[in-house]
């Protein structure tokens, strides 16, 4: 079995998530994404400013190899509507080697 990473991008709506998600899949950097919806996302902006902001975009999640983490991220940085979006990754192990070699065969 294989590992595979998910990479999360906070998003400030659908439509976004969605565009994001689909200039990855173009770039063919990851294999597939999914939208997990949230009913609150609260942080402080701007930067030490002590305010809240809050949105309910959902959380992109995007599948695809480890070496192509940096590249997403350099991508979604150009894209995101954000000036500091939050990306992160998470290494998902004990991946099926069927799905593995569909994700291999979908990725530069």
């Amino acid at each position: 079995m294989k590992a595979v990473i998910w990479v999360l991008v906070n998003s400030n709506n659908a439509k976004e998530a969605k565009f994001i998600g689909d200039q990855v899949l173009a770039a063919r950097l990851a294999a597939g994404y999914s939208l997990i919806s949230k009913s609150l996302n609260k942080y402080y902006w701007p930067p030490q400013s002590g305010k809240f902001e809050t949105n309910t975009g959902p959380q992109l999640v995007l599948e695809t190899l480890p070496k192509n983490y940096l590249k997403i991220v350099k991508l979604i940085k150009i894209i995101h509507s954000d000036k500091v979006p939050f990306m992160g990754r998470i290494r998902v192990d004990g991946v099926g080697m069927d799905f593995y070699a569909w994700m291999r065969g979908e990725i530069k």
